[in-house]
């Protein structure tokens, strides 16, 4: 999981040394979430309160050229649940435009209709 932050630093440090003529917009938010139980829990295991606090951060870069890259990086920690706190990221687009056509590289998610 180190190796994840070091990546995300490294990406993250080498946008922030862009020169400043072109777009650079951040956004995000931090949410957080509380679960109370009026009654006892019934198994081994199971809590009687639960926390979870949500981090997601958005990089948008546009270049003097019409290109673009994006990043969207996601950290969710839960008090009661180690499988719900988990790191990835969400967005990691690169979109290159030429005067002919446009090309992309990276992942993101997707919704269409």
């Amino acid at each position: 999981m180190n190796k994840i932050y070091l990546i995300v630093l490294a990406v993250w440090l080498g946008l922030v040394g862009v020169p400043a003529a072109s777009a650079h917009e951040f956004s995000g938010y931090v949410s957080g979430e509380m679960q109370l139980f009026p009654e006892n829990p019934n198994h081994a295991g199971q809590r009687d309160q639960s926390a979870s606090l949500a981090f997601q951060a958005e990089y948008y870069h546009e270049f003097k050229n019409g290109s673009s890259f994006t990043f969207v990086p996601f950290y969710r920690l839960d008090s009661a649940d180690a499988k719900r706190t988990h790191f990835d990221i969400r967005e990691l687009t690169y979109l290159c435009c030429m005067r002919i056509s446009n090309c992309g590289s990276g992942c993101a998610r997707s919704s269409g209709g």
